[in-house]
């Protein structure tokens, strides 16, 4: 299991109405199944900026 685009989705609005993900818990080993483009531009839907260099790593370094 893991994120897609649309579940990168909800979490970012969630997080920009006010949720706290500081104690969040997951079970099992989560994968994001979207490209690092896509990742970017709900970002910059959500009016965060995320640096090229930050994506190469999640994506190159922790697999995703």
């Amino acid at each position: 299991m893991g994120l897609d685009r649309h579940g990168t989705k909800f979490l970012l609005y969630a997080k920009s109405q006010g949720v706290d993900f500081d104690h969040t818990a997951t079970i099992g080993r989560q994968g994001l199944h979207l490209d690092s483009c896509e990742l970017k531009n709900n970002f910059s839907l959500f009016g965060q900026e995320v640096f090229e260099k930050y994506l190469q790593e999640i994506f190159q370094k922790h697999g995703g």
